[in-house]
């Protein structure tokens, strides 16, 4: 989950790798925060901030996820619960001769400073971040309803050979 791009749909991961590029020519340290998820982790993720922290660790211990402090379960951290995140994965049937084979295959991640994660005093961060976001094609969080600075993701386009993307 935290820095993982290998899951990540080659068109996305593409983007991914030039964004955390350019942000490092621009004297940024960036890193991938959060990266595909599965529905447990989405779930325990759900319920911070929603349920007791004694049931919050347990299904963040099932998810294999570390346990968060009693601060860290005063606020909410996703709206979304299991399978309604683009942080999710998601499967792709690829032909390969007679078989098809099942590859995990997402489109999002948060990018976040490696030292401080997504306690960024400097606003530029997260102003260059959605620049080079909307520069490769991507979606930045940051212009959402509910803003998320950190989020990018790519819309793609269901069916469609894996090398292709719509944005």
């Amino acid at each position: 989950m935290i820095g993982e791009t290998r899951t990540l749909h080659p068109a996305f991961r593409m983007a991914i790798d030039r964004i955390l590029h350019d942000m490092r020519e621009r004297g940024w340290d960036p890193v991938i925060g959060s990266g595909m998820r599965t529905n447990e982790q989405q779930d325990a993720l759900f319920a911070q901030g929603r349920r007791p922290l004694k049931e919050v660790n347990e299904l963040r211990k099932q998810a294999g996820l570390p346990p968060i402090s009693a601060q860290a379960n005063k606020g909410t951290v996703t709206p979304l619960k299991g399978g309604q995140s683009n942080h999710n994965l998601t499967h792709v049937l690829l032909p390969h001769g007679d078989v098809a084979l099942d590859v995990a295959s997402g489109y999002a991640v948060d990018i976040v400073d490696r030292k401080r994660g997504w306690e960024i005093p400097d606003k530029k961060f997260w102003t260059d971040l959605g620049l080079l976001a909307k520069k490769y094609g991507c979606r930045w969080g940051g212009d959402f309803k509910r803003r998320d600075v950190a989020h990018v993701e790519m819309k793609l386009i269901e069916g469609a050979p894996i090398t292709s993307v719509v944005v």
